[in-house]
């Protein structure tokens, strides 16, 4: 068998040394990573701008967070953290990001939530 390369021992150690020896929680969760383009009927690219307004007027209670003095809002998160809406790839998505949970029906039922917020928004 052929030896491994000095070069690939020292990336294997460095990479193998990036996992925790003990995990932050007991168990594992999952959570939801969804990106959505804003587009208009027509075709156009969408006002995510005026989406974000729109799921801020549905919900006073989500916490808001700004770029540019307060002229662009960049997330919009449920007080609890399980839902947050996010601005990605500059102006034209909206990603929906939803958990950690202890389950995949946990997940769904927020997820599903979340997205519909956002369909009802728009």
């Amino acid at each position: 068998m052929a030896s491994v390369s000095p070069a690939m021992q020292a990336l294997t150690k460095s990479y193998m040394g990036r996992f925790p020896q003990v995990l932050r929680h007991a168990k594992r969760t999952i959570g939801r990573e969804a990106e959505f383009p804003v587009v208009e009927r027509n075709g156009e690219a969408g006002d995510v701008q005026r989406l974000m307004r729109s799921l801020m007027g549905m919900d006073s209670t989500l916490e808001v967070t700004c770029e540019n003095d307060g002229k662009r809002i960049s997330s919009l998160r449920s007080p609890d953290g399980s839902i947050e809406y996010t601005i990605e790839v500059g102006t034209g998505t909206v990603e929906v990001i939803t958990g950690p949970f202890p389950d995949l029906g946990a997940l769904n039922t927020t997820h599903e939530d979340a997205v519909g917020g956002l369909v009802r928004a728009a």
